[in-house]
Parts: C-alpha cells; sequence; structure tokens
C-alpha cells in the first residue's frame, strides 16, 4: 500500500499488475485485520 495525492491505494510489484493489486490488495488488508483482532 502507498499514499497519493487522493489517499492509500494499493500498488503492485512487479509493476504492470495494477488491476489485480486494486481487487487482491482490500482482500489482504482484511485479511490481516481479522487476525490481528483474534489474537
Amino acid at each position: 500500500m502507498t499514499e497519493g495525492p487522493k489517499g492509500r491505494f494499493w500498488t503492485s510489484l512487479p509493476e504492470g499488475r495494477q488491476v489485480e493489486a486494486e481487487k487482491v490488495g482490500p482482500l489482504i488488508a482484511r485479511y490481516f485485520k481479522n487476525k490481528k483482532n483474534k489474537t
């Protein structure tokens, strides 16, 4: 995740997979947030 003029957004590594990063990034964040809340 990175910060931009419009706030935080997911970016891909390697570059060129931005569409996938935008779809999968929030799922990853939700997973770790839920995992953190369960401990």
